[in-house]
């Protein structure tokens, strides 16, 4: 008969196999469309997305110099069992601003060094007129532990030039909805983002 300090172990083992071979839920985006315009005068780039992962890749070719630039974001998150139930976003923030964020903010710092760990970024504005990446990133995840509604959201974002006349350069909209997905492991979440680096 076997002794049972055997049996437990038996059991112990068990489950753990179960644990780690089972997966963890995540939130993720589904994109049911994605409608992206530059201006191809001053900017032109592209956008791409492994559907297995939360990866997204950016590529900018920056075409002319741009000595100021304007992002306005407007934003929804609904949910969608009840369209009551919603959060928005409209700001509007200078570019290059952000890039002095960075010598001025230890978190500015951190930001900055994970965004350039993925490619390469201009530092400061005047953008001389180059190609700039990001590949790579991901929306940071953690483990859904509960029951959680779909929920639909659309960003629309948009770049504008600071010359005597303003001009539209970048003009995007996303539209989808997050789902639940099991996956192995998941990608770091936004804390484990911010650790410091060397």
């Amino acid at each position: 008969m076997e002794s049972k300090a055997s049996i437990v172990l038996q059991v112990l083992f068990v489950l753990l196999y179960v644990h780690l071979s089972s997966g963890v839920n995540v939130i993720r985006p589904k994109f049911e469309s994605i409608d992206l315009w530059s201006d191809n005068e001053y900017l032109n780039y592209t956008f791409a997305m492994d559907g297995e992962t939360p990866y997204f890749n950016f590529t900018f070719n920056v075409l002319k110099n741009l000595p100021d630039i304007e992002i306005h974001v407007e934003g929804t998150l609904q949910n969608k069992d009840d369209m009551n139930h919603y959060f928005s976003l409209n700001t509007t923030y200078n570019l290059c601003k952000v890039f002095e964020f960075k010598d001025k903010s230890p978190i500015g710092v951190l930001v900055w060094s994970f965004l350039n760990d993925h490619g390469s970024l201009p530092a400061r504005c005047p953008i001389p007129a180059k190609t700039y990446s990001i590949h790579k990133i991901w929306i940071p995840e953690e483990e859904a532990t509960g029951v959680i509604n779909e929920i639909l959201f659309k960003l629309n974002v948009q770049a504008t030039v600071k010359l005597p006349t303003p001009k539209l350069i970048l003009n995007d909209t996303y539209k989808g909805v997050t789902y639940i997905k099991s996956v192995s492991s998941i990608q770091q979440g936004i804390l484990s983002m911010l650790k410091l680096r060397k």
